[in-house]
């Protein structure tokens, strides 16, 4: 099987099911992995998490682009990401 470009889809909740998201990391061979929405997080109350444990007063710009990347990281380890673009 030849290696696929990496994809992410996701399918938004319906009468019949939750949201799911279906990853695709493309790697030949590889597995494609379906998730179900378990649960969400307010970016508010991320910024809030991060800055206190940042120990910070304000964010600066660049700090708060990031902010998910960090909290992922402090909540879940580091990560591999992707830049999706909606087809």
């Amino acid at each position: 099987m030849e290696k696929r470009e990496a994809r992410v889809y996701y399918l938004q909740e319906r009468e019949d099911r939750k949201a799911i998201i279906v990853f695709d990391a493309g790697y030949a061979g590889g597995d494609v992995h379906i998730y179900e929405h378990k649960e969400a997080f307010p970016t508010k109350e991320i910024k809030k998490e991060i800055g206190a444990y940042l120990k910070l007063e304000s964010m600066s710009k660049e700090t708060e682009k990031e902010i998910v990347r960090l909290w992922v990281e402090k909540r879940f380890g580091h990560s591999i990401s992707w830049n999706l673009l909606p087809e």
